[in-house]
């Protein structure tokens, strides 16, 4: 990427910057200040356009039941679930977690289209080593029965498991390096938040 970015600039001398499909911005400047503002530059003309030009709604409407929790509730679940998905993602090696319940997040899993754009996976192939192709989505409501919640959670990652290693071993090649483990890297959790 680095040689196609130079030969934009080089060709265009006027340019302040690209915009990459599935790998975001890269603006230049003559100093640090000066390509943080072209990057700004960039940035505001994107949403410009996105909120000329795009849908109201883009991951769709609410889903019924899968709003976020209020905040002690979504702790006290968050709190319960930890544990049990620190487990589940460490069947291979052991892991430490993260939890995010910003409100983008917590809005996005509570819309119609979280599931099928999750699946859809990163679009950019440098973060698959650390997020894997994509996350392992929960498709039960937040207030559903804690055990329940575990059940489907372990369910979901066996799935999880099996569908990364057969995928691994069809895009694997001889000189591939060993697979760094099948369980997921990120869990998405409606009405309690990201793992």
């Amino acid at each position: 990427l680095g040689l196609d970015i130079a030969a934009v600039q080089r060709e265009r001398p006027d340019a302040i910057g690209v915009v990459l499909g599935g790998h975001g911005i890269t603006a230049w400047g003559t100093s640090s200040d000066e390509c943080e503002a072209r990057s700004l530059e960039i940035i505001g003309r994107a949403q410009s356009y996105i909120d000329e030009h795009g849908r109201p709604d883009p991951f769709g409407s609410m889903v019924p039941g899968f709003a976020a929790l209020p905040d002690d509730e979504r702790l006290e679940r968050a709190a319960a679930l930890f544990p049990v998905l620190r487990g589940l993602v460490s069947s291979e090696h052991r892991q430490v977690g993260h939890y995010d319940a910003s409100d983008v997040v917590l809005d996005f899993l509570a819309r119609e289209r979280h599931a099928d754009l999750a699946a859809l996976g990163t679009s950019c192939p440098d973060h698959f080593l650390r997020t894997k192709v994509r996350p392992l989505v929960l498709d039960v409501g937040p207030r559903a029965p804690l055990g329940e919640v575990v059940e489907r959670l372990e369910a979901l990652a066996a799935h999880y498991r099996s569908d990364y290693r057969t995928y691994y071993e069809r895009y694997a090649t001889s000189d591939s390096p060993p697979m760094r483990g099948a369980d997921p890297a990120i869990v998405l959790v409606p009405g309690v938040g990201m793992f």
